[in-house]
């Protein structure tokens, strides 16, 4: 197994190797939330073995940001979540039922307040939501997806608001 940082395409004679190569996938639109608390840390839920960050695919006619927001409140019964700002998208493939995806996820950064109680959406295979200090998150970005690790680098690198 190897993993890959970046991917660059290059094409000669015009030919589109963002077309072909994202021709061999559905495409699939997700948003999600890099959300903080009143204390500076980072909600983080744990689903299918994993730390993740909430997230989820748009639905019909829904903006992105809209989308982060709801999948913030379904997976982690926050009422109150607003976004700050926009974070780098990221990129991942994977497979599901037997067809290959391709996954744009946008990012947000958020605020929500640690007043309010977090469920974890078992419906979602969410088995935990928390608020995780700056200490902490080395050891739940080691146990996330290496495809999270621009969003919590990013998060990481602004200013507690």
């Amino acid at each position: 197994r190897r993993e890959v940082e970046g991917v660059l395409l290059f094409s000669a004679d015009g030919f589109d190797a963002w077309a072909d190569f994202s021709a061999r996938y559905d495409l699939v639109i997700a948003a999600g939330g890099a959300v903080e608390d009143e204390q500076n840390r980072l909600l983080v839920i744990h689903r299918r073995g994993h730390w993740d960050l909430p997230k989820g695919k748009l639905d019909a006619g829904e903006t992105s940001d809209a989308a982060a927001v709801r999948e913030v409140q379904e997976e982690c019964g926050l009422r109150t979540v607003r976004i700050v700002n926009a974070l780098p998208s990221t990129w991942h493939t994977y497979t599901e039922k037997g067809r290959a995806k391709l996954k744009r996820t946008d990012w947000f950064r958020m605020r929500a307040s640690s007043k309010e109680r977090l469920v974890a959406q078992h419906e979602e295979d969410i088995d935990e939501a928390r608020w995780a200090t700056r200490e902490e998150l080395p050891e739940i970005i080691a146990g996330s997806y290496a495809s999270l690790h621009p969003v919590f680098e990013a998060w990481l690198a602004t200013e507690p608001e």
